[in-house]
């Protein structure tokens, strides 16, 4: 069966409706929970019921030295682990790794990997983002001891206390703008992950969950709106015990503004822990000069981490270094150093030249109109004796 031009662009263009009101449903529900979520606090929060508090530390330099206040920031691979719709913001491929130690020679190693792909998404827009990561993290040893029946010393061995592997796969893409006037542009990611843990080298556990989020961009203000819903799968289980993965709610605004060769971002996020009935507040400021170096500070509430979070960054041609240092409230403090590197960077002009192109689905070609200069004296003056009228022209 073939269908006509006319045929493709209306099949097209209701599937960008449906896709829009999609997410303006999805924006709807998360609105009015995250409005009933404090709500609920007040009847008791309930810690240490959820499994894989791996999918609880935050991740990223730049992230924690914000206060954590990246879901409607994030715009390289740690989108992954705050708002999976940031990954459309990717324009270039991009690595990074991250490297943490922590109490009890305890450790955890992140990297990650993503780029645009050269092909139309499901709205229609080019370029739509897939991305990938490996989160491993190490809980320290504890010492095995082994007795005879009479409860006389056998022997005694260092077993890994704990450890987790979490592989991520994401994807994320624009869904169009929906004010010209404005410049309102959305974008809506999912990640998919499968988790494995295992305790004292023994028992094993396997889960697997979802992400997903949404991202509206108020070009004509600098501002941003994000919304994610985190960890929605299977439960985690060793022998018969079996508990849900930490089902996390987040919300966050963004402001930009520009000053010459200077930028400064003001961000605020609001996290809510559904099983636990917990909530955490993060604030934080990035001050960028000339694109080379950046200097974060942030505050976190109401969280593990609660305190004053400050961090810099350190941009160089295609590679980019990032440290952090967070307090733990009592506990020892938390240090965060990431190394990204990107390659290959897509022109931003290309994707401007791509979100204004015609509505001709078929056609890649924009349109472009020449500037007429206007005529010399001399040429304006044969004109008017050619009996042309001069305002053609």
């Amino acid at each position: 069966m073939t269908y006509t031009n006319e045929a493709r662009m209306l099949m097209r263009m209701n599937a960008n409706k449906i896709l829009r009101l999609c997410s303006c449903i999805f924006v709807y529900l998360f609105v009015i929970y995250s409005c009933w979520g404090p709500l609920r606090v007040c009847a008791g929060e309930r810690n240490g019921i959820t499994g894989a508090p791996v999918l609880q530390i935050p991740l990223g330099a730049r992230a924690l030295a914000m206060g954590g206040a990246y879901t409607a920031v994030g715009e390289d691979l740690y989108a992954l682990n705050y708002n999976p719709a940031g990954l459309s913001q990717i324009t270039a491929h991009e690595l990074t790794g991250m490297f943490v130690k922590g109490l009890d020679d305890t450790r955890l190693e992140f990297f990650g990997y993503g780029q645009p792909l050269p092909l139309r998404g499901l709205a229609g827009e080019k370029y739509p983002v897939v991305a990938g990561s490996l989160l491993l993290s190490q809980n320290g040893e504890i010492e095995f001891n082994q007795t005879n029946p009479d409860g006389s010393f056998l022997s005694s061995q260092k077993l890994s206390a704990g450890s987790d592997m979490v592989l991520s796969l994401g994807y994320a893409e624009r869904l169009g703008e929906t004010s010209e006037s404005y410049g309102v542009s959305h974008s809506m990611g999912v990640v998919g992950k499968m988790i494995y843990s295992t305790l004292a080298e023994t028992y094993h556990a396997r889960a697997f969950a979802l992400d997903a989020g949404y991202l509206a961009q108020l070009s004509e203000f600098h501002s941003s709106f994000g919304l994610s819903l985190h960890n929605v799968g299977s439960e985690i289980k060793f022998i018969d015990t079996a508990d849900p993965l930490p089902l996390l709610l987040r919300t966050g605004l963004s402001h930009t503004a520009f000053f010459h060769d200077q930028r400064l971002i003001l961000a605020a996020n609001y996290d809510y822990l559904i099983h636990e009935k917990n909530w955490g507040l993060g604030g934080g400021m990035e001050y960028t000069h000339d694109s080379f170096l950046a200097f974060r500070i942030g505050y976190r509430a109401h969280t593990d981490l609660e305190g004053v979070t400050v961090g810099v960054g350190i941009r160089q041609g295609e590679v980019s270094l990032d440290y952090a240092w967070g307090m733990m409230n009592s506990l020892e403090d938390t240090h965060r150093l990431t190394l990204n590197y990107r390659f290959g960077k897509m022109e931003i002009q290309e994707r401007i030249k791509i979100r204004r192109r015609t509505r001709d689905p078929e056609s890649d070609s924009i349109p472009i109109q020449e500037e007429k200069k206007p005529l010399s004296p001399e040429n304006q003056e044969k004109r008017k004796k050619e009996g042309i009228p001069g305002w053609i022209y």
